[in-house]
């Protein structure tokens, strides 16, 4: 369970975000269209997904960011994009993070979590997806090989935010 420390410092960032505004805050990355909030600590995916939701919901923050516009786990587009995440992360932070798709309403139909549409862009690494078990229903990127694996939905990864 996520400590109220934890929960103050992610909402935090994120008011500071304006989807108006021309440039992202000090402590988010930008590149070309979105900008980019790591969390500090470690996350299941449905903990990720749960942040993302209560900042969507509390009244409070949808005066900041708009219901639509408000952050998604990281949803990479392109291999441009793929490469700079790798970058963004500090190499001491961890070795992977969550990506915002999922297998989990389809086995091996891989959508992206926040939209429930096809990906436009891949970038796994050989014999992944491979549902090791049959347990591996969400993705993560490895930041040092900068490709994807599909991994157990409780694991618990560092995740990014992209507004």
């Amino acid at each position: 369970m996520l400590t109220s420390t934890a929960m103050a410092l992610i909402l935090m960032s994120v008011l500071k975000f304006s989807p108006a505004a021309a440039a992202c805050p000090n402590d988010w990355k930008q590149f070309q269209h979105s900008c980019y909030g790591v969390a500090d600590q470690l996350f299941t995916y449905a903990e990720a997904l749960s942040i993302l939701c209560e900042m969507r919901q509390d009244n409070v923050l949808v005066q900041t960011i708009c219901t639509k516009e408000a952050g998604d786990l990281l949803q990479i587009n392109s291999e441009s994009e793929n490469r700079y995440i790798a970058r963004l992360l500090p190499q001491n932070l961890a070795y992977s993070v969550w990506l915002g798709i999922t297998d989990l309403f389809e086995e091996g139909v891989w959508m992206y979590s926040g939209r429930g549409t096809d990906l436009t862009y891949t970038k796994w690494s050989s014999n992944q997806p491979d549902n090791y078990n049959g347990m591996e229903d969400c993705a993560a990127l490895n930041i040092t090989t900068k490709l994807w694996y599909d991994t157990h939905c409780g694991s618990r990864l560092f995740f990014v935010c992209e507004v």
